[in-house]
């Protein structure tokens, strides 16, 4: 069995746009619904990593949001574990993505080499 490492998403909208917020890296995805919001996010996570792995540096990827944002993160979850056992049926406001398989990681990074 293989482990995934979870990144923390929290969704909500500001000024009429769907947000993915991945509170680890505190980057932001934006789109017009939450799943166009989470694959922008997924995107700039795989960027930041790279970018990081191409470095040499693992730390230049990990910059964590406010303390307020998983504070909410958890919040949330927590009112959508109570609403399930209740028998409601709310919409969730935060999920999880995994980090990006290794050869993503690298093959991205790779091309930027290949730019540079």
């Amino acid at each position: 069995m293989v482990d995934k490492i979870l990144f923390s998403i929290l969704g909500y909208t500001e000024d009429g746009w769907h947000v993915a917020h991945a509170l680890e890296l505190d980057l932001k995805g934006y789109g017009k619904s939450p799943e166009a919001a989470l694959k922008e996010v997924h995107g700039m996570v795989t960027a930041q990593l790279s970018f990081a792995h191409f470095k040499g540096n693992p730390s230049l990827a990990w910059r964590p949001a406010a303390q307020e944002c998983f504070d909410r993160f958890a919040q949330l979850q927590r009112e959508y574990s109570e609403a399930r056992a209740a028998g409601e049926e709310p919409a969730p406001q935060t999920t999880c993505m995994p980090i990006p398989e290794p050869h993503v990681i690298a093959e991205m990074a790779e091309s930027y080499a290949a730019d540079g």
